[in-house]
């Protein structure tokens, strides 16, 4: 299952020359977790280049993105999230954070 987000700011924020730098806050739902990560296009495909993507750890819940992959990856407890579990009740909506360049 595919994330989905709702983004609170989309504006360049980063300096006030630099309208060239976008920058994303909002919430995420990552929906049903699928071994080695859930795909990130929705996030990294708002942005020529995404350099940052931050999500907030919640409920003993901790999340990386990969770069290479374009996949954000889920662990609980230093270990990766098991196939099928649904991220959606449990920790639900997270926080999120994305930088990166428009054009």
């Amino acid at each position: 299952m595919a994330m989905t987000i709702s983004s609170d700011m989309r504006f360049p924020r980063c300096m006030a020359d630099a309208t060239n730098v976008l920058v994303y806050l909002g919430t995420i739902n990552l929906g049903t977790y699928a071994t080695g990560g859930i795909d990130a296009s929705e996030i990294s495909d708002l942005f020529r280049y995404l350099l940052f993507l931050g999500v907030m750890s919640n409920s003993g819940y901790s999340f990386d993105y990969d770069t290479a992959t374009d996949k954000v990856l889920a662990y609980i407890a230093g270990a990766e999230v098991a196939n099928d579990t649904n991220l959606a009740t449990d920790p639900g909506a997270l926080q999120f954070l994305a930088i990166g360049f428009k054009t």
